[in-house]
């Protein structure tokens, strides 16, 4: 069983069209759809949260009474020349609307997800005081995100007593940003796992079993170039370029379904990060700080990409940003996505390998070892800090990791594992690289090198 549920963004409804009976908004009716699709790999269910469920009757409770008193003043002011009768008043039509919605969720056979114990309350409490997700944790917004925090408490809440795969759809980035995080922490407490997804396209293309798959082995690349500057007062405040790359099938006038959730996957990262620059700008407007001659600090931050396995049924793409922000230099940041390009499906570090997850960080655990030795006897460059551990890592799902022609690399940010003179520090975890096929898995056989061009 997989079980779905959204967060408050998704079922927000902004303009009630028909206040006569109790509806929800169109993104919940097309997750609502999809669930039901004959082709799904398993059977779904949505789950309604009942604090969203309890909103939504407030909300169109209100806007009813909106409309009723306005009413009621027009009349007032015209008397005898306008006349109106409504047939509930504003609490006849709560409990109207009430009994209208239970039918409705009734008929559609619509699950409610039940606001989460009073025990949950106290974790609530807890993880709002010590800032930790799904609550923001910056100064001034502490407490934002208080709904979505009761929704996923409540989920795991239901998750303990209802075994089966979870699905998450949000758009919130204090979930997204977090994901592995709460996705063990969701583990531990439940003993079910959790997978997050930001839209409608996701949550299809990850649940649904395609018969048709696209049968490629290598794609082309092609180039969107992009220029921002956003200006402050008349000064450039961010600067910014990015190249966008677009994946498309040789030789084919229609494109398969795969490449099209490649492309979406990517302009997703892409509004992501054109999101954080624009919070940034807005950040830097606010903040009182100023370097010494007065002037507030710039912020820029481009993307490029680099294709680093393009065969196999295997696109893996390495998105390399520059952050700087102020002071003595930027922060290089790395971004991989691995790609199936038979499904479309983005690959977990596991897929690529023949063992399981334990054993996977086991492998990952002792390279770093062998590595810090080989650097402290030879002083090999980039030198690993010979203290640092996986330590931070709770499993091998959040290993950062990329796949090339060398094979299954982990790899560790600037500053993590060494001084920022070294840069990034990547290990080759396995020169074996794994595919699954059918109930198996198959060692895939890699040219040596990449027979492609990227065009503009």
């Amino acid at each position: 069983m997989i079980y779905i549920s959204l967060d408050t963004n998704f079922l927000n409804i902004s303009r009630y069209n028909n206040l006569e009976r109790f509806e929800l908004n169109s993104d919940f009716y097309e997750i609502y759809d999809v669930s039901k699709n004959k082709e799904c790999i398993d059977k779904c269910e949505v789950l309604l949260p009942e604090l969203v469920y309890r909103e939504l009757l407030q909300h169109e409770i209100e806007a009813y009474r909106k409309i009723y008193d306005a009413v009621e003043q027009y009349a007032m002011q015209l008397k005898d020349l306008f006349s109106y009768n409504f047939q509930h008043t504003p609490e006849q039509y709560a409990i109207e609307l009430s009994r209208l919605a239970d039918q409705y969720l009734t008929k559609e056979k619509i699950k409610i997800l039940p606001v989460c114990s009073d025990d949950q309350f106290l974790n609530i409490l807890e993880a709002s005081i010590k800032k930790q997700p799904p609550f923001e944790g910056i100064k001034g917004k502490a407490d934002k995100g208080f709904k979505d925090a009761v929704i996923w408490f409540s989920l795991m809440d239901y998750a303990k007593d209802h075994p089966g795969k979870y699905i998450f759809v949000t758009k919130d980035k204090i979930f997204l940003d977090n994901k592995n995080k709460l996705y063990n922490s969701f583990e531990e407490k439940t003993r079910q796992k959790v997978t997050f997804y930001r839209d409608l396209e996701e949550v299809r293309q990850n649940i649904i079993e395609f018969s048709a798959k696209s049968e490629l082995q290598e794609v082309e690349v092609s180039v969107q170039e992009k220029e921002w500057e956003i200006y402050d007062k008349d000064r450039v405040m961010i600067n910014t370029a990015w190249t966008l790359p677009v994946v498309k099938a040789a030789g084919r006038n229609e494109e398969p379904h795969a490449l099209k959730y490649i492309n979406h996957c990517i302009r997703n990262y892409y509004e992501d990060v054109k999101q954080e620059w624009i919070s940034w700008k807005q950040e830097l407007a606010k903040s009182e700080e100023t370097t010494t001659d007065g002037e507030k600090e710039p912020y820029s931050d481009g993307i490029a990409f680099e294709i680093l396995l393009n065969q196999a049924s295997i696109l893996c793409i390495r998105f390399s940003r520059y952050r700087y922000t102020g002071g003595w230099h930027g922060l290089p940041i790395w971004n991989i996505m691995t790609f199936d390009l038979s499904t479309g499906r983005q690959l977990e570090l596991k897929d690529v390998m023949n063992l399981s997850e334990d054993k996977i960080f086991e492998l990952a655990a002792r390279r770093l070892k062998e590595e810090q030795a080989i650097c402290k006897n030879t002083n090999r460059r980039p030198y690993i800090m010979e203290d640092f551990t996986l330590k931070y890592y709770h499993n091998s799902r959040e290993l950062k990791w990329f796949v090339d022609l060398k094979g299954v690399h982990i790899y560790f940010d600037v500053y993590e594992a060494s001084s920022y003179s070294e840069g990034f520090i990547d290990i080759l975890l396995s020169d074996r690289v794994y595919k699954k096929q059918g109930k198996g898995k198959i060692l895939l056989k890699l040219e040596k090198e990449l027979n492609y061009e990227i065009r503009s």
